[in-house]
């Protein structure tokens, strides 16, 4: 007795003996019913059923109960809570209590089908009849909870056959009572999985009849929902068995499914349950409803998801899954969905599309089978044809394809080009709604610098499938390099478009990339894309966040390495520079004074910064542009002042109505000028201004210096230029005293000046100048040079003689007027008649002998009466030994009354002189940056094994050699990095504002404590670089490494080409740097110069700063001055000190030295300048007829350490050379300063020994750590 649908549906055969009341009346049924289960509602009425008789005509009475009519609910409940009582609680007849276990299932089973009655429809009255089958279906889940050992296999199957007909009867299409069906759904599909599983069946017909029973639930959403609860627990189980490591979890021995207690199995139900399980529904393809279908692909990607991320196993465990693995098993029903395709369906074919995609990109490295690659590739290419949601899935699903160069992949790359660019160009229909238009074209980016490389690297190889629209291809190209101009133009079109600030900034740095990679063949593409971006930044199309205005600024300043490959670079750096200067001057007009101050400051700082990268090419183009060079001071000006350099003028004219003196009125016009007044800018402002001010005069045509880009700063010591003047002394037979020949003095707040007498040099006696500012450390070889003055525009000089003749050893001879002979006929006349002829004879006489004496003195020119000059003063036989530092202060207007205030005295101690050494070697004046370069070789897992690789492939060797030159560290005079890192060479980089060196693993020693210091060392660095052939290998440990922020992994590919990884910690997520982006393709051209880049940039976001060089030293200065400074020059002071002031306040007030005009007067002397450079003083001579000319140097020609009298070079006031080494190594931290003699403290007198300069004893080299 049971359900009839069962029977019907061939599950269970009826039995003829039963159901002996089925077609009385339902009057008597229903009384005989309520009066048997009445009587026996009293468990002690339940002893007088003595025998299996009675117990079996009870059991056929009562359960006539629950076919009755939902008006017999209360009776139908009391059958039910007797049958429940009997089973579970007791008491129970006595003659059950001895039945045998045979017997007792027959007892149980009798019970179950009659349970099965309660399902049979009762139309019309759902809401009392499903309380009472939700009734029996919890008795049934717990009969197969708790007696699940004691039910014989007999039982099992029958209880699991009338679970089956009782789900079909009610989960039917043809159910008699669908609202039953609505109500009951959830509850019996979980009965009947969960009890199947207790069953642990595994007989074929039992299963066959579950198989063939599915199809007709096909069309209820919740049983898709249980079977996906049901297999994912047995997948997740199965997982665990095959792949857990963890022991305790393995041994739990049961399935766990959601709101249900472990359901207790062995291992082999648990795979094989499993399999039935998973094909119970066949394929999910032919379900029909869209929602439905969905439900079950949702389903499918959990499951696929359970073996892709399966935990590493243990040793001696099973193999992870690879992706053939996993196609075996879902790989038919994920590529019918696509191929498929039913309108109407696209949700759920997207889905397939999805995990399919996810499959090939989380396994990569899979040896797929050529039928799984085969029809991947074909749905791909028919995905990526189409729109909507499946066209998204692909796209979004996509984005690391190309970065593993699966076989043949990039047979797909003109259909990904071709779908990628409707997208950008907004052709693709019906994808508003599936995904946010911001996230699809940021995948399209992602995808596109995966693919931007493959032009240049594989060039005309032609391509075996190309997406088609009818006969037609739709890309008209064959081969790689037609790729590039679809390419171009999507990076172009969709900067054009981009709205979103994320995706810019990816498009920016992703648009200098592959100007990197393109710029050699053609710089069409990059001067286009230079044109957009200044638009971007100085006429924007929308008001864009500051962060993107900003990378945009920080992408032309990295296209300054791109200049000599531009055509026609010249046009191109004119135009960008002339806008960025209009681009300041426009937004320093816009402060305010609000809080948008704060991002107008960071734009503008920012574009300072650009423009000291552009103007100091050295090709030096920006000194050809008269009207940039007027427009960029222009911006100076204003950064600096607030204020154009010529105020703008606004005339404004009024009319004015004055009444006559008599009726009527006359209109008068009055013109007023208004000048707008400057802008107070920010601190910020000002130093980016003075920042790119300050590199114009001091590194425009002077960086890279001759002598190399590692020193900015002259390497010069007072020490060396000391001790030489010290040993030229004693060759002259002299002493001198090298304290007396040297002086300190604070120039304002910015600046250290050092003076030094060298009376001894080849070219005169001459002076050193030293000076150290934020900018660096310049020197100066000057000395005197009389030169006649050039004649003004006053007319010629009329001497008092215009017939003044030069000196000659012939006496001067007045020339006279030629005589008439014809006049001499009357002199003779006269003397005849007065007959004095005598007179004649005696004038001639006369005139004989005193030319005979001339004759004999030489006309008196024998004796030497020519005046001589004097002998030139001794300025250093007085006490003074500062004379020719004296006189140049003096000629250049420091001591001036105006500019005295602005000298201040030094305390010269030892403490100042362990300072003075601390700034020139540990405070570089450009940013100093440490990064670390690691190899890790596949297979390589622990630190210990790649921190003692040394070497490495060739290809990373040549890697190495892109990022830097490299140095010896023993004899380099840059930064230094960690100068303990014990290697002989490292790669170094510089530039006019950054050092940087790397620290490379591989070429430094390994040592015997299991390389401790060199672990130490590179996880020093605030960025890291490392190359690995096993992306899986190495893996970042930020809780132990506190320092490194960044990790830029660097994986070769079969290709040749190369695939980046970045890194950073969990709490940075929001660094934002490039131009290398996580998951980038580039080339090996290319590689170098993008990770150098990455590198700073990556640091610099770590840092929080940028440029910090500058500001370290500057404040190092400052604290330099207020520590040690005396009171400003004002009068005479200290002899031994300020010997020198006392002659410098006479000359200003003419009282000795050279006299002044008679109309001298504080006018006449130099203006009051303020000292921030010494590159803004102005040389001015004090006498009319005489001009100081001053022969510069920074570098002291000659071998290191060598004689250093002859150098007088001319160059400008910056730069550095590198021929003569400091006392110590410059760069990095940590050396001790020099102490000075306690007992003249003013000179640190040590090396200063009167010994020969070849008797020098060497600098020692740097030891090794």
């Amino acid at each position: 007795m049971f359900l009839e649908s069962i029977a019907s549906s061939g599950l269970i055969q009826l039995n003829p003996d039963t159901n002996v009341l089925k077609d009385f009346p339902v009057s008597v049924k229903k009384i005989i019913v309520s009066q048997v289960v009445t009587y026996l509602k009293d468990p002690f009425t339940s002893n007088n059923l003595s025998t299996l008789a009675h117990i079996r005509w009870v059991m056929e009475t009562c359960g006539q109960g629950f076919t009755l009519g939902i008006e017999e609910e209360q009776t139908i409940q009391a059958v039910t809570d007797l049958y429940r009582r009997w089973i579970f609680e007791g008491p129970r007849p006595p003659c059950i209590e001895g039945l045998d276990k045979g017997t007792n299932q027959i007892f149980i089973q009798d019970i179950l089908r009659h349970y099965s009655m309660i399902f049979q429809p009762r139309p019309g009255n759902v809401d009392r009849h499903a309380p009472l089958c939700s009734r029996v279906l919890e008795i049934y889940l717990d009969i197969g909870r708790i007696h699940w050992r004691n039910l014989s296999l007999e039982t099992w199957e029958l209880f699991l056959r009338l679970l089956l007909g009782v789900t079909d009867s009610i989960l039917s299409p043809n159910s008699v009572d669908v609202d039953l069906g609505k109500r009951l759904c959830s509850q019996v599909l979980k009965v009947l999985f969960e009890l199947w599983l207790h069953s642990r069946t595994r007989n074929p017909d039992m299963w066959t009849a579950f198989k063939k029973s599915v199809p007709n639930w096909f069309h209820h959403e919740r049983f898709i929902d249980q079977w996906n609860t049901t297999t994912l627990a047995l997948t997740t189980r199965s997982v665990v068995l095959m792949y857990g490591n963890n022991e305790k979890e393995r041994a739990s021995g049961g399935i766990q499914m959601p709101e249900t207690p472990l359901i207790k199995t062995d291992d082999d139900y648990i795979y094989y349950s499993w399999h039935r399980f998973l094909y119970i529904i066949d394929n999910p393809n032919r379900l029909q409803n869209p929602l439905i279908f969905l439900h079950a692909f949702q389903g499918i990607e959990k499951h696929v998801q359970q073996y892709l991320f399966v935990p590493i196993a243990e040793k001696g465990k099973a193999l992870l899954p690879d992706g053939n693995t996993i196609l075996h098993i879902f790989g038919h029903w994920l590529f019918e969905a696509i191929f498929q395709d039913r309108p109407g369906f696209e949700e759920g074919t997207a889905l397939a599309v999805k995990i399919l995609c996810t499959i090939i990109c989380t396994r990569p490295h899979s040896k797929y089978l050529p039928v799984y690659l085969g029809s991947f590739y074909q749905c791909m290419s028919e995905v990526l044809k189409k729109e909507g949601r499946v066209l998204i899935s692909a796209i979004m699903h996509c984005q690391v394809l190309f970065n593993y160069e699966i076989e043949g992949s990039r047979v797909l790359v003109p259909s990904f080009i071709f779908a990628i660019g409707r997208i950008i160009q907004k052709k693709v229909a019906n994808f508003e709604f599936v995904e946010s238009e911001e996230i699809v074209r940021r995948a399209c980016t992602r995808i596109l610098f995966t693919l931007f490389a493959l032009p240049n690297n594989y060039g005309n190889a032609k391509f075996q499938l190309s997406p088609t629209k009818g006969n037609n291809s739709v890309l008209e190209s064959e081969s790689y390099l037609q790729l590039k101009q679809y390419i171009s133009v999507i990076l172009l079109e969709a900067l054009r478009s981009e709205v979103s600030a994320t995706n810019i900034q990816m498009l920016l740095y992703t648009i200098f990339a592959y100007s990197c990679e393109d710029i050699n063949n053609s710089s069409d593409f990059t001067k286009q894309a230079l044109a957009l971006m200044t638009n971007l930044i100085v006429r924007p199309s929308m008001v864009y966040p500051t962060e993107v205005t900003l990378t945009a600024i920080r992408v032309l300043t990295m296209v300054v390495l791109l200049y000599p490959s531009i055509e026609n670079g010249y046009e191109q750096a004119v135009t960008l520079t002339s806008s960025l200067c209009k681009y300041i001057i426009s937004q320093c007009d816009r402060l305010d004074g609000t809080e948008k101050d704060k991002d107008i400051e960071q734009l503008v700082a920012e574009a300072f910064q650009a423009l000291s990268a552009w103007f100091l090419l050295d090709v030096q183009w920006f000194i050809q542009d008269r009207d940039l060079i007027s427009l960029a001071f222009k911006a100076i000006v204003v950064g600096l002042t607030g204020k154009e350099v010529e105020a703008s003028k606004t005339t404004i004219t009024n009319i004015i109505n004055k009444p006559k003196a008599k009726s009527g009125t006359s209109s008068n016009l009055e013109e007023k000028t208004v000048k707008k007044k400057g802008v107070l800018l920010s601190d910020r402002i000002r130093e980016a201004a003075d920042y790119l001010l300050v590199n114009l005069v001091n590194q425009l045509g002077n960086f890279p210096p001759s002598s190399g880009p590692s020193r900015t700063s002259t390497l010069v010591t007072e020490e060396d230029l000391l001790m030489d003047t010290v040993i030229k002394a004693q060759k002259h037979g002299l002493t001198l005293d090298p304290k007396k020949s040297i002086r300190y003095f604070f120039l304002g707040n910015s600046a250290i000046l050092t003076a030094l007498d060298r009376p001894f040099e080849s070219s005169g006696h001459s002076t050193t100048i030293i000076l150290r500012d934020k900018t660096g450390k310049y020197a100066w070889n000057l000395n005197q040079s009389f030169l006649r003055l050039p004649l003004q525009n006053t007319g010629p000089i009329r001497p008092h003689d215009e017939n003044q003749r030069d000196v000659s050893v012939d006496p001067f001879i007045n020339p006279s007027p030629d005589t008439d002979p014809n006049t001499l006929t009357d002199v003779y006349s006269f003397f005849d008649k007065r007959k004095e002829a005598t007179v004649v004879g005696l004038t001639g006489k006369q005139v004989s002998t005193e030319k005979s004496i001339v004759e004999k003195k030489k006309f008196g020119l024998n004796v030497d009466i020519a005046i001589s000059p004097p002998d030139a003063a001794n300025p250093y036989a007085g006490d003074l030994k500062l004379q020719q530092s004296r006189l140049l202060m003096n000629h250049l207007g420091f001591v001036t009354p105006v500019n005295r205030q602005n000298i201040t005295l030094v305390d010269q101690n030892s403490q100042f002189f362990r300072n003075l050494q601390m700034l020139d070697n540990n405070n570089s004046e450009r940013e100093c940056q440490k990064i670390s370069v690691v190899y890790v070789a596949k297979g390589q897992n622990s630190e210990s094994e790649y921190m003692s690789n040394l070497g490495g492939p060739l290809d990373y060797q040549e890697f190495v050699s892109t990022l830097g030159w490299g140095v010896k560290l023993s004899t380099h005079n840059g930064f230094l990095g960690d100068k303990n890192m014990g290697a002989e060479a490292q790669p170094y980089y510089a530039t006019y504002n950054t050092e940087i060196m790397f620290q490379v693993a591989t070429l430094i020693p390994n040592s015997t404590d299991d390389n401790a210091a060199k672990k130490r060392l590179i996880a020093s660095a605030a960025v890291t670089v490392v190359w690995t052939d096993d992306t899986e290998a190495f893996k970042p440990n930020y809780k132990t490494n506190l320092l490194s922020t960044c990790h830029i992994f660097i994986h070769p590919l079969p290709s040749g080409l190369y695939c980046i990884t970045v890194v950073h910690r969990a709490e940075s997520p929001n660094l934002n740097f490039g131009p290398l982006i996580d998951g980038m393709v580039v080339s090996k051209h290319s590689l170098g110069l993008l990770v150098r880049e990455t590198a700073i940039n990556a640091y610099r976001a770590a840092q929080g700063q940028t440029h910090t060089g500058v500001k370290k030293r500057e404040r190092f200065i400052a604290d330099v001055i207020a520590k040690y400074k005396k009171d400003p020059i004002t009068r005479a002071g200290d002899v031994h000190s300020m010997a020198c002031y006392g002659i410098f306040e006479a000359l200003a007030q003419g009282e000795c030295g050279p006299a002044l005009p008679a109309d001298a007067s504080s006018s006449r002397l130099p203006p009051a300048t303020p000292f921030p450079n010494f590159s803004s003083f102005a040389s001015a001579g004090k006498s009319p007829r005489r001009q100081l000319s001053i022969a510069t140097s920074n570098s002291f020609t000659g071998s290191p350490r060598s004689s250093l009298g002859s150098s007088v070079a001319s160059s400008p006031p910056s730069g550095s050379n590198n021929s003569l080494p400091k006392s110590s190594p410059g760069g990095g931290g940590g050396e001790e300063a020099i102490e000075g003699d306690d007992a003249h403290p003013e000179i640190p007198d040590r090396n200063l020994k009167p010994h020969s300069r070849a008797s020098r004893p060497p600098v020692p080299p740097r030891q090794k750590s």
